[in-house]
């Protein structure tokens, strides 16, 4: 896939619009950005900005600089991170798109709580909350709740943290590895062995989210080991496990279509 975006993009350069040259640039910094080359991944996304730009495409530039933030964020640069999240929520609001704003608001709320600016994050949380629940998706509700879960755990509200959790589950149970994984943590932090076990039980099963199950390995070596300092599910892992969730939501509604489609122009175009 890499080589054929590569081409994808040269082909592109020469025959498409400005549209067709951001996306060409979005998709193989996306795959870039997948395969951990993470200084090449910025300068293809930043020359896709400048496409973008030309072409005034609002929705493409928040997904752009989505993947700018998440760049910065693998970095742990926390500030800048909130600084690109918070861009692309401006762009997608100019695009209309609702969801999509509150996701990124979310994704500056977790970089405000990775910093200990709770007052901020909550904020954040709040405005996404209300988009959110508006909308009135079981899926992106589930999100929202694990995302409310996990916060309130940073904050050492573990009991409103595993309310939260226990409504993301209600709302989506068949996509919840990720918040019984969460929930586990929070059981392993106040001793409470024999149902942190359970929950981790639980996250063994289908997750999109890339650490999910890893976490859950670590935490029964973690049990076993009676190693009572590890906290899965809460601080910087939980905010990995809800970043990559929001991610993965987005991406499968416009993502995994858009970089095949742009490869089959290129070929039917030459």
């Amino acid at each position: 896939l890499m080589d054929d975006l590569d081409r994808a993009r040269y082909y592109w350069e020469s025959k498409g619009s400005p549209h067709d040259q951001a996306l060409a640039y979005y998709y193989l910094g996306r795959k870039l950005k997948e395969e951990k080359l993470i200084k090449p991944a910025m300068k293809i996304l930043l020359d896709a900005v400048k496409f973008c730009s030309a072409g005034n495409d609002m929705e493409l530039l928040g997904f752009i600089y989505t993947y700018i933030a998440e760049l910065y964020y693998e970095q742990y640069d926390f500030l800048l991170a909130k600084d690109k999240f918070l861009e692309a929520a401006s762009f997608f609001e100019k695009a209309g798109n609702n969801r999509s704003k509150a996701f990124a608001k979310v994704n500056a709320a977790h970089m405000y709580a990775a910093m200990d600016s709770m007052q901020i994050a909550f904020v954040y949380m709040h405005q996404a909350d209300s988009v959110l629940c508006a909308l009135g998706d079981s899926s992106d509700l589930s999100t929202l709740y694990n995302n409310w879960g996990n916060i309130y755990a940073m904050q050492g509200e573990l009991d409103i943290a595993k309310a939260y959790l226990q409504k993301s589950i209600a709302y989506c149970p068949e996509e919840s590895a990720h918040t019984y994984s969460a929930l586990g943590g929070i059981y392993l932090e106040i001793d409470s062995i024999e149902q942190a076990e359970q929950y981790f039980e639980k996250a063994k099963g289908p997750t999109e989210n890339p650490y999910t199950h890893t976490g859950v390995i670590l935490s029964f070596v973690g049990i076993r080991r009676k190693e009572r300092e590890y906290k899965p599910g809460i601080g910087l892992y939980a905010t990995i496990c809800r970043f990559h969730r929001s991610r993965h939501l987005v991406k499968k509604r416009d993502v995994f279509a858009g970089s095949r489609n742009l490869v089959r122009s290129q070929t039917n175009g030459t």
